[in-house]
């Protein structure tokens, strides 16, 4: 259980205290300062809502509540916190709102509550603490308080424990975090600078703040194992040479065309090789070309037989004919071919015999006499 600042053996203040009220403050109404007790030049009373830059300490006055619309200050008008717990009084002095009564000491700040009922009942000195009264301090209202958890006092000075892991406590700030007016955020991540990122396509967050990526399909993007043929070093992803064992990238060769990713092959020629068309009497089965045998009504290929050489160039050549063996002749004198067709005719009879033979006319005029007569001695 904690307890209360004891300041016994101190001397009382409080006729002190009732004097230095009556000479340096004005008296309160509701929490406001009372007509009669403006200056005479004091015009109005303004009544607001006040904020207090951390760092320079410059007050700004509000219309609302929710501090969105600035209320200009002007000379000769008593401005009015809302929100003060003492007194929130300002003036404007033409460049900034300053609090009335301004020049009072803290400590003498401290003798009356927002009500009025006094926090101190003996005054400090220069060596002694002043004695405190035991009213409870409330959000609203100012008093003595008990120190709680993670707090220490030593000689009457708090502090309070830096924050661990276990224990609740003062923190200061880190890198990549701001502090603006006592309100703590953390920056924008980014590729130079750590900080708070927002969860985009295709990663999970499950309740327990575990990240996680989608796997990768042909339709979404997500993260991918890596298969065969492929190798990872450093990060960096290669693919493997294709050979006729592995699968892999290979390289255009000779004869084909690449266009957009495309693979063409030429169109083979006399002078280049290329894809070709399987023309009449040539068969493919399972990828094997075979050609037809000729025969008297189809073209195709035909085995060289008796009397027929065929050279090492795939040339062939027919045997000359000869009394002991078949082959080629040559059409000689006296024998006529006509598309091909060998005939022989009377004149090619006649030349081949010199004269010209009688025919059957010519000899049946020949008397028997005469054809005896060839024949006798």
């Amino acid at each position: 259980m904690g307890s209360f600042v004891d300041l016994n053996g101190l001397r009382t203040f409080k006729t002190k205290q009732n004097e230095y009220n009556l000479e340096h403050f004005a008296s309160l109404s509701g929490g406001k300062v009372t007509a009669e007790q403006l200056p005479s030049f004091v015009d109005d009373v303004v009544e607001g809502y006040t904020t207090t830059d951390s760092s320079t300490g410059a007050v700004t006055f509000y219309s609302d509540a929710e501090k969105t619309k600035i209320i200009t200050g002007e000379r000769g008008k008593i401005y009015y916190d809302l929100t003060a717990t003492i007194d929130g009084s300002y003036r404007y002095s033409g460049t900034a709102f300053v609090k009335i009564g301004n020049s009072v000491s803290t400590a003498d700040k401290a003798i009356n509550d927002a009500n009025g009922n006094p926090i101190i009942t003996t005054y400090a000195t220069k060596d002694e603490l002043g004695t405190a009264s035991t009213t409870p301090a409330t959000k609203n209202s100012l008093g003595v308080v008990q120190v709680g958890n993670n707090i220490d006092v030593d000689a009457g000075i708090i502090s309070v424990a830096t924050a661990t892991d276990d224990t609740l406590g003062l923190v200061q700030t880190g890198t990549n975090i701001d502090n603006n007016s006592g309100v703590i955020s953390v920056k924008t991540g980014s590729t130079t600078q750590k900080g708070v990122l927002q969860v985009g396509d295709n990663i999970n967050v499950s309740s327990e703040g575990t990240i996680s990526v989608a796997t990768g399909s042909a339709d979404s993007l997500g993260v991918v194992k890596i298969g065969t043929n492929i190798d990872v070093n450093a990060g960096t992803i290669s693919v493997k040479t294709g050979s006729k064992s592995d699968t892999g990238i290979l390289k255009v060769g000779d004869n084909l065309d690449v266009t957009n990713g495309t693979v063409d092959v030429k169109i083979a020629t006399a002078n280049d090789k290329g894809l070709v068309q399987i023309g009449d009497n040539i068969s493919i089965a399972n990828g094997v070309i075979s050609v037809a045998t000729a025969s008297d009504s189809v073209i195709g290929l035909a085995k060289a037989g008796t009397n027929i050489n065929v050279d090492a160039n795939g040339t062939f050549s027919v045997n000359t004919a000869s009394s002991l063996q078949g082959g080629i002749v040559q059409i000689g004198s006296n024998i006529s071919v006509d598309n091909g067709v060998i005939s022989l005719s009377s004149g090619n009879v006649t030349s081949a015999l010199g004269y010209t033979p009688l025919d059957a006319a010519s000899i049946s005029a020949v008397s028997t006499a005469d054809i005896e007569s060839l024949f006798t001695e």
